[in-house]
């Protein structure tokens, strides 16, 4: 049976078919850019590169991207996750946690200057999770 594998990020998705694969490039869950390994090549390729994905790449360019919401600071969000927890299986938006708690930096902060300069330069970030099941999938430093 093949096995295709998807690789978004650092978190790598098992698909049950290439069929699959389609209708995802389709739904743009995966793009151009990502990695998949091709069963019978036994390596890892971008998708733009699959010979079975082509065609749904090309239908793809055809049509206009959707808007896409920005960030206060201009970079795009996460759009779209694969939890890899085989249990939950959650496919959509994550939810965003601040890594460090601003209270406890501000009480760092105020009496005592350097512990609190660490705190915030340590803690700064936010990690991504899975809505569902809480489990982790990515963290911006």
């Amino acid at each position: 049976m093949e096995e295709w594998k998807v690789r978004v990020g650092d978190v790598v998705v098992k698909a049950a078919s290439v069929e699959e694969l389609r209708e995802w490039v389709r739904e743009k869950r995966i793009l151009p850019e990502n990695y998949v390994f091709h069963p019978v090549l036994e390596r890892w390729m971008y998708v733009k590169e699959v010979e079975e994905l082509k065609a749904e790449l090309s239908n793809l360019a055809s049509t206009p991207a959707p808007f896409q919401r920005r960030r206060a600071n201009g970079t795009a969000p996460c759009e779209i996750i694969i939890c890899p927890n085989p249990k939950c299986g959650y496919q959509g938006p994550p939810r965003r946690l601040r890594r460090g708690d601003p209270a406890t930096g501000c009480l760092l902060l105020f009496p005592f200057v350097i512990p609190g300069i660490f705190y915030f330069m340590l803690r700064s970030g936010y990690r991504y999770v899975c809505p569902k099941c809480g489990l982790q999938v990515r963290s911006d430093n």
